[in-house]
């Protein structure tokens, strides 16, 4: 079974906790990385570590 399989609800999906270190830590690396996707990702991992609602972050992002 793939991991996709092993989840038994939309619940169950993986929920990072970040530290107030962390979010500053990847606010700083967003804010300073040059333009590119890798700055997108970090833009959505950096919105996630505030606990934002994916419509919101999709709507910000």
């Amino acid at each position: 079974m793939g991991i996709i399989t092993d989840f038994s609800s939309y619940q169950d999906m993986l929920r990072p906790n970040f530290t107030e270190e962390e979010i500053a830590h990847i606010h700083q690396l967003f804010m300073e990385y040059p333009s590119g996707v890798a700055k997108r990702k970090l833009h959505v991992v950096y919105l996630k570590a505030l606990e934002l609602p994916h419509q919101e972050i999709v709507r910000i992002a």
